[in-house]
């Protein structure tokens, strides 16, 4: 296997194109007067297609040869159907010009082009004030901790780089003006790349990026064997001579670039262009974005007007009721003469014929939880009526159980002996389709009467008794067991 076949199968495996749009048209010029065009479309699974080629040829030479340039563009941008949406890119083939691949640290855009432009004096004689130069960001790798990054340097002659833009008028609206070769990667990335003209050069990945190396085209060379990729239709451009096929290669290769999302991201850095050949794009869109900005900032301004109308008009109400208060306070002074002892003792003597003397809410409630044993618990409505002036509050709660359950049978009982509760009256009871039990209860948040406290003292009394009663019986019991026990087993050891 031939060195040049090897390296083919190694581009082939491993190149592929990340498109982002659909199409990409692309123009050339050299210094004979030839003028290059070619749309290029991108299919499923990475494949390319040349949809439509335009050439033509100038045989002037000096200024009148530059004024053809932009004519002969002008009509093949008509004949390749290029509109204002179309993404057109220029990649003159002529001029002095140069490029160099370099590594950097990863740097602030100021920074990064002062540190290229030392580069710059380093890679060509000339002042930078006699050039306009620009970069492309290749990757950005990662080495260690740091991120470095791989870009690539290009550099023009400012008069030849004005000798393009005069030609490029020709086609209205350019996205990118550079030569084919400052354009291979990333989309040729590891691909070895010949571009012919009058002195061919292979573009080959060294030590230090891309290096131009002087190659003499065979007579029988093919585009496939100079651009080794395998996804590329010729298209229209099969039907002419494989000689005029390779004069293409450079349009092919800048309009394969057009493709990648790379564009948007180069034309900042790359030289810039005059302002009436950048495309402009999309302006029915950013004009309907621009209005309704402009509507969304004018309703805020109107809203935040209304907020601050009505907060002011708070504030003054605000004020006016204060004034109002204060104008009341003063009359009321005024028509107390001062007495303020006298009506501080009239309000006492006022409060203290309203003063209550009940249980609280939250007492009772934590009295009736108490004594409620459960399964049982409170259904249905509580009520809770209390009159200012009086020290019993009536109070009703429906209780509900399991039926058949005994363990409330005595709740009346239990809640007369509170001394919080009293009168307690079973009014109601009834069983539900659940098979629960509920009885509803009346009774009065009260104090006990001194009557009352008594009797629930006496009875305390009797039930610690009854309670002392039963545990010395338990007690003797357990002892007389106990005692039975070890006569028997006296009994068992004398037999």
């Amino acid at each position: 296997m031939t060195s040049k076949q090897s390296d083919n199968k190694t581009v082939q495996a491993s190149q592929q194109i990340n498109a982002v749009r659909r199409s990409c048209t692309a123009f050339s010029w050299d210094m004979d007067g030839l003028c290059l065009g070619l749309r290029l479309e991108c299919g499923a699974g990475g494949k390319l297609r040349v949809a439509a080629i335009w050439k033509a040829e100038n045989k002037s030479h000096g200024q009148e040869q530059r004024g053809g340039f932009a004519e002969m563009l002008s009509d093949g941008r008509r004949q390749l159907g290029v509109n204002e949406a179309s993404y057109c890119l220029a990649s003159p083939m002529e001029g002095a010009w140069g490029m160099a691949d370099l590594e950097m640290p990863m740097l602030k855009e100021q920074e990064l082009r002062s540190a290229l432009a030392f580069e710059l004096r380093k890679n060509t004689p000339l002042p930078a004030e006699q050039l306009e130069w620009g970069y492309r960001i290749i990757e950005t790798m990662q080495q260690g901790q740091a991120k470095r990054l791989k870009l690539r340097l290009f550099y023009v002659k400012k008069d030849v780089w004005r000798k393009w833009l005069a030609a490029a008028t020709g086609l209205s609206k350019v996205d990118i003006m550079a030569p084919a070769p400052v354009l291979l990667d990333p989309v040729f990335s590891d691909v070895a790349v010949t571009l012919p003209g009058k002195a061919s050069f292979r573009y080959v990945q060294g030590a230090n990026g891309r290096e131009a190396v002087p190659f003499e085209l065979p007579a029988n060379a093919t585009i496939g064997e100079l651009l080794p990729f395998d996804g590329l239709d010729l298209g229209e451009l099969a039907s002419l001579p494989e000689q005029d096929q390779l004069a293409f290669l450079p349009v092919i290769v800048t309009a394969a670039y057009g493709l990648t999302r790379s564009i948007a991201q180069d034309a900042k850095t790359l030289p810039e262009l005059p302002h009436e050949l950048r495309p402009k794009r999309y302006q029915a869109c950013k004009i309907v974005a621009t209005v309704l900005c402009a509507f969304i900032v004018i309703c805020l301004c109107y809203g935040f007007m209304q907020g601050f109308q009505t907060r002011k008009m708070r504030l003054r109400l605000i004020q006016k009721d204060i004034k109002t208060v204060e104008n009341e306070m003063k009359s009321l002074k005024a028509a107390s003469g001062g007495k303020y002892a006298e009506a501080a003792k009239l309000l006492e003597e006022e409060m203290a014929r309203y003063k209550i003397d009940a249980p609280l809410l939250s007492d009772v409630l934590i009295e009736l939880t108490k004594q409620t044993k459960p399964p049982a618990w409170f259904a249905g409505p509580f009520t809770w009526t209390m009159d200012i002036g009086t020290s019993v509050v009536p109070v009703t709660f429906v209780l509900r159980e399991p039926m058949g359950d005994t363990a409330n049978m005595d709740i009346s009982l239990r809640l007369n002996n509170s001394p919080i509760l009293g009168d307690v009256v079973e009014t109601k009871s009834a069983n539900n389709r659940a098979g629960y039990s509920e009885r509803r209860f009346s009774l009065k948040a009260r104090y006990d009467t001194p009557e009352e406290k008594k009797a629930l003292e006496t009875y305390l009394k009797e039930q610690k008794q009854v309670q002392k009663q039963q545990k010395a019986n338990d007690t003797i019991e357990a002892v007389g067991a106990g005692a039975s026990g070890e006569v028997l087993e006296i009994e068992v050891e004398e037999e």
